[in-house]
């Protein structure tokens, strides 16, 4: 398994209208290990968190929350599909994510992603087993077409996202950390 740092080249101008049309992969508190991942098409999000499936969430209310808490977020949009339509992959993608009850040390966040990702794009020879491990693969098949930022400036460098890698262990104690933060 590779555990190397990834580079997201993060357009200058962040222009948030930009997020209500196409695909784009949200990873929510970037810069924390693990980061959070979710889907938005064509305006609406949806991820599976800790509470469980979040669907077709309104981005005005995901953005909203972002720059009140400055949740540290970075935005990829990916080329046009050649044969599905958005709604066609937005619907795919619900049905993945649909089948978890909610993130475990076993079934991540990026789970559903991975599977949406290698059964809609072909990346099955990719190693895909950490978000971190995506990037790469997209940007080797020409599938990024922008990418951009909020709450990141100052952690840029060279106007580039440093995506960290991270372990299935890091997972667990995130999870435990969170868990044992609901408890008290």
């Amino acid at each position: 398994m590779s555990r190397d740092n990834y580079s997201i080249l993060i357009n200058k101008k962040t222009d948030t209208s930009k997020l209500q049309k196409g695909l784009w992969i949200v990873v929510i508190n970037a810069a924390r290990i693990p980061p959070h991942i979710g889907l938005l098409f064509n305006g609406s999000y949806s991820s599976l968190n800790i509470k469980g499936v979040e669907k077709d969430i309104d981005f005005a209310v995901l953005l909203r929350t972002i720059e009140m808490q400055g949740i540290k977020t970075v935005f990829v949009k990916l080329t046009n599909h050649p044969v599905f339509s958005i709604d066609f992959l937005r619907e795919h993608f619900l049905h993945e994510v649909e089948k978890y009850e909610k993130v475990s040390a076993e079934n991540t966040c990026f789970k559903p992603v991975r599977t949406f990702f290698q059964e809609n794009y072909v990346l099955w020879n990719n190693e895909l087993d950490f978000l971190y491990q995506l990037f790469p693969a997209l940007y080797a098949n020409n599938m990024i077409d922008y990418a951009m930022g909020l709450n990141i400036a100052e952690l840029l460098e060279d106007d580039a996202f440093v995506l960290k890698a991270y372990s299935n262990k890091e997972i667990e104690d995130k999870l435990n950390e969170i868990k044992r933060l609901q408890l008290n």
